[in-house]
């Protein structure tokens, strides 16, 4: 009969063995869920990767396009370069395509997306073939124009495609937002850097002055390359921390905005006789600035991929190290209970028949047996320990996770510039005033601010100079708010105040005290430069309902009223 010390050990030694592979398989399962999301990702990121360099390419195709029709004398190595531009496009293309069968339910919408792309861009380089055909000196300016937009709608066709696969992709991982955020906006840099130039090279085509339709299409490319500036330091600088993206940022800064492009809006600007050796010194100096937007983008990539294949790769480590951790346990608790049978309970058996066969009389069968050594159990605390760090890993993931979503909900209800409240969270904070009796008191008092002669600053100081009056006066704004009041810039040089519990007079008192401190306020540290704002004033009574749009459209009234009386003005509605 085993003795019942044997028996409990061998129970105990079972349930935890069953105890522990449970536990093992199911951190091991969620570790390899996680590797075939992360692989999943990662195929996916090669996906919008994919349609980012199509994007690119057509782009490229474009500018080469603008060129040879510009000519005024065929190239043969010109074309053959148009014609190598071509058959990249086509080979990304159909890579593209080729993925989109990996697509699952996404599929169907980016095939559509590629057929129109292909469409568009047929229909565009066959336009382009017409004017290559008609030879130069025949190819009239306008026709030239009509071709290149051709192809603008073909990279913005590309552009759709790359953030319907974008979309896909933030679904699998969202903190990797970050990262593809910024390569699809420097994408999208290249591709308006890419039209300027055409813009330009069109206008030096054409030997004239530009037409006004021409001169806005110009002044909105570099407004849109301004926000992707602005975008990519912000989403490139705090969230992806790498030296050499830092760098390429800065490449762009100094060989594109400082140089190539204000070169390209002297250029437009003062365009009267074209000449290919004007398009030619223009090209030979822009297009290397182009290039520091395509070297950001592939420094983007190449660090989200890098992030995602380092997350892969973790998973895979740590589910291999939970399983041979059961390996590894399991053998040790069998080994265990192996060694506790031959040196403590198998001894303990003999002892027991030697005591018996003396207890019989049989003193010489007493001595036949002798006792083994007791053997030392083996620790388990190695893979206790492997398994508790698994835990902290998953813990530390999801902190990460929820410190992500947090920033990105605060990104959607500030303004980056000045870091006040935006629009829609302004208008939100309205609405909880309306719903809170209490708060509204008195009544509300709306003050639409509009910083008066804002153009000529950027005009004459520049836009760094402008972007800092702008958080400067954020900042006023914010030191001279009144008790339940809140601030927001509403766009450019505009911002909206919201003073709770407050009668109409005490808000027409405060608000030109307010003006009158602005007046004499140093917001930047520039004596030719002094700042004022036009004040436009509406309040509504306690009792009344909320009418968000016709607040906006009293107070914006005021503010009218006020800069046609001369600016530097405060004045409220009736």
């Amino acid at each position: 009969m085993k003795p019942r010390l044997q028996r409990i050990m061998r129970v105990g030694v079972a349930a935890v063995l069953i105890a522990g592979v449970l536990a093992a398989a199911v951190v091991t399962s969620r570790q390899l869920i996680a590797y075939r999301q992360r692989e999943q990702a990662l195929m996916q990121f090669e996906h919008f990767s994919a349609s980012i360099q199509l994007m690119g390419a057509t782009s490229t195709e474009r500018g080469l396009s603008v060129l040879s029709m510009s000519a005024t004398a065929d190239s043969a190595d010109m074309r053959a370069q148009l014609e190598s531009a071509r058959a990249e496009v086509d080979r990304l293309l159909a890579g593209v395509l080729a993925l989109t069968g990996d697509e699952g339910d996404h599929g169907d919408i980016l095939r559509d997306d590629a057929a129109s792309f292909r469409h568009i861009l047929t229909e565009g380089r066959r336009h382009v073939d017409d004017q290559l055909r008609a030879g130069p000196g025949k190819r009239a300016s306008r026709d030239i124009e009509d071709a290149v937009r051709t192809i603008y709608d073909a990279a913005s066709q590309a552009q759709l495609l790359r953030d319907d696969l974008g979309e896909i992709l933030i679904g699998l991982t969202p903190d990797l937002t970050p990262f593809m955020t910024a390569a699809s906006a420097a994408s999208d840099l290249r591709e308006y850097a890419g039209r300027i130039r055409s813009l330009v090279v069109i206008r030096i085509n054409a030997g004239e002055r530009p037409s006004p339709e021409a001169a806005a299409e110009f002044s909105s490319m570099l407004a849109l390359t301004d926000i992707l500036q602005r975008q990519i330091e912000h989403y490139a600088a705090p969230f992806i921390d790498d030296p050499a993206i830092d760098r390429a940022v800065h490449a762009i800064t100094f060989a594109y905005f400082a140089d190539a492009r204000a070169h390209a809006e002297t250029v437009f600007a003062n365009t009267g006789g074209g000449t290919s050796a004007g398009v030619e010194a223009f090209n030979e100096r822009y297009t290397p600035a182009i290039r520091t937007t395509e070297a950001l983008r592939e420094r983007i990539l190449d660090a989200g991929r890098a992030r995602l294949e380092a997350a892969r790769d973790q998973a895979l480590r740590l589910a291999a190290l939970c399983f041979i951790g059961a390996v590894v346990g399991s053998l040790v608790a069998i080994a265990s209970l192996v060694l506790f049978d031959r040196g403590v309970f198998r001894p303990l058996v003999l002892a027991r028949e030697r005591m018996a066969r003396i207890l019989e009389g049989d003193l010489d069968a007493a001595t036949a047996g002798t006792s083994a050594s007791f053997l030392e159990m083996t620790e388990l605390d190695r893979d206790i320990e492997t398994l508790r760090r698994q835990q902290l890993d998953l813990r530390r993931l999801e902190r990460e996770r929820e410190v992500m979503s947090r920033e990105l909900r605060r990104l959607a209800t500030t303004d980056p510039l000045t870091g006040l409240m935006n629009r829609r969270a302004f208008e939100d904070r309205v609405a909880a005033i309306f719903e809170d009796p209490l708060a509204l008191g008195a009544g509300l008092g709306i003050v639409m601010i509009d910083i008066d002669h804002f153009k000529s600053i950027n005009d004459r100081f520049g836009h760094g100079i402008g972007d800092a009056v702008l958080r400067g006066f954020g900042r006023f704004l914010l030191g001279e708010l009144p008790p339940g009041g809140h601030v927001a810039r509403f766009g450019g040089e505009e911002f909206m105040m919201a003073v709770a519990d407050i009668d109409r007079q005490t808000l027409r008192v405060r608000v030109e005290a307010l003006r009158a401190r602005l007046e004499a306020a140093a917001i930047l540290p520039e004596p030719r430069l002094q700042i004022t704002a036009s004040f436009g004033i509406h309040w509504a009574p306690a009792g009344g309902r909320l009418d968000w749009d016709e607040f906006h459209r009293l107070a914006d009234g005021s503010l009218y009223e006020a800069k046609r009386a001369g600016r530097n003005r405060v004045a409220a509605s009736a």
